[in-house]
């Protein structure tokens, strides 16, 4: 009879541990949404952030597939996310520069065009993707990161600028500097 009342306290106990788990809060997966940055050609429009603002990506898998090739190692960009669209018209350069405001800070930079307000991470395909750091090393903490984007068709697009933290960066303020060049 030990034996039997032993074991049902023991599957109460592993019972109450699974419930304990189950009240748990689930990861819950960013939905992406962004902030329109209006920047007029020959002119810089500078943004503040946080990334704590955003959230975290599930899955980074779609960034290194051959239709979007944007970066090397994902670890750089596994923290929050905050996104940023801006249009700029054909024949001109598209330039980012990001800055975190503390110097010990893993915050990284990635964008792509062909952006339509809908197609926000992950995506299947883009025209164009450049993230930084765009090598398997990692630069220092808090130093500036930076992209480009030449515009030679006959068209203009939509880029949309992602700021992520590294590996568990969550929180993070920073400073962007879009600039629009003929």
């Amino acid at each position: 009879m030990q034996t039997k009342v032993k074991l049902l306290t023991l599957l109460c106990f592993l019972s109450l541990i699974a419930c304990d788990k189950e009240d748990e809060a689930p990861d819950t997966p960013l939905t992406p949404n962004f902030t329109e940055v209006s920047v007029t050609p020959g002119t810089v429009a500078t943004v503040t952030g946080n990334i704590e603002e955003g959230g975290i990506l599930s899955d980074l898998a779609w960034a290194s597939t051959s239709n979007v090739a944007c970066w090397v190692n994902g670890e750089f960009y596994e923290g929050s996310h905050v996104f940023y669209s801006v249009d700029f018209p054909q024949s001109t350069v598209l330039k980012v520069t990001l800055q975190p405001n503390a110097g010990d800070q893993d915050i990284n930079l990635y964008g792509y065009i062909q952006f339509d307000g809908n197609n926000l991470p992950p995506v299947t395909n883009v025209t164009s993707c450049e993230a930084s750091p765009s090598t398997v090393s990692a630069p220092a903490m808090g130093e500036e990161e930076y992209i480009e984007f030449n515009q030679a068709v006959n068209r203009g697009f939509t880029a949309l600028i992602g700021v992520a933290g590294g590996r568990g960066v969550t929180e993070g303020d920073f400073t962007l500097q879009i600039e629009v060049e003929n």
